[in-house]
């Protein structure tokens, strides 16, 4: 089977975590009304969006993602008569719209937050509204597993990607904040909300921590070792914090952006 397809399949099977902790924020979307263009930017594999398409079932909606694979993979699994699937780069300018609203889940924390604002901005009509939950790198539980990994002495290379992994956070979290506090609106918000859910099964977790992007970039053995080990983690936590249930808990940023006539 071709690699990429393969992520692309395996990231639909991890999706289950970041698909719940969206349905808890969806009520605090507002001013989707019907007839509206909605553009979903990181769309993924789909599945989200066409959720999104059943629940507004009165708009219509552009989806678009960076991977080719990931669109691909969206328009063999998850076509809807409401979506249009588009391969395209939020860094470029987007020869779309204009839209109504504008929403992103769990995507912009990998891009530059203020040039990606800027193009998504442009494609907006006025009084439009764009709507973003993404990764803070503040505490949670994928980034509090990682971090646990550089209690691992006997796997030097594993130590040295925890630590990695440790200072890429804390720059990550640094140029987060300073790429927020620099947008050029004039009507726009952000702040961090603690989300958690409870997973049916430990094997949900399993296979989100197999999907994150980090695992692509090491061997299978040294995963599989990684992998036993923030699973204990996560293990050791759900019984010190939550009474032995599995609770997946973060803390992503909430970006609220409105475009004013003025504008």
């Amino acid at each position: 089977m071709n690699k990429d397809k393969w992520c692309a399949q395996k990231y639909s099977k991890g999706s289950f975590i970041q698909s719940h902790l969206n349905d808890l924020i969806l009520p605090k979307i507002e001013n989707i009304l019907p007839g509206n263009h909605i553009l979903d930017v990181g769309c993924g594999q789909g599945e989200y969006t066409c959720k999104l398409a059943n629940k507004f079932s009165n708009c219509s909606f552009t989806a678009i993602d960076s991977s080719k694979n990931m669109i691909e993979y969206a328009k063999t699994h998850n076509l809807h008569p409401n979506i249009s699937y588009l391969q395209a780069d939020v860094h470029s300018e987007l020869k779309l719209g204009p839209f109504d609203n504008i929403l992103s889940f769990w995507c912009l924390h990998w891009t530059d937050i203020k040039l990606a604002t800027q193009q998504l901005y442009r494609v907006l009509k006025k009084e439009g509204e764009i709507f973003a939950l993404f990764y803070s790198s503040y505490e949670g539980t994928l980034p509090n597993a990682i971090t646990s990994l550089y209690s691992l002495d006997e796997y030097p290379n594993i130590q040295a990607f925890a630590k990695r992994a440790i200072e890429k956070r804390q720059a990550v979290k640094i140029f987060i904040e300073t790429r927020l506090k620099q947008l050029p609106f004039s009507d726009y918000s952000f702040s961090r909300q603690r989300l958690q859910i409870k997973l049916p099964s430990l094997d949900i977790l399993k296979a989100f921590f197999k999907a994150a992007p980090y695992m692509r970039q090491i061997d299978e053995n040294t995963s599989e070792i990684m992998l036993e080990h923030m699973l204990k983690y996560f293990l050791h936590e759900s019984e010190s914090q939550f009474g032995g249930e599995y609770i997946y808990y973060t803390t992503p940023y909430i970006l609220n952006i409105r475009k004013l006539n003025s504008d």
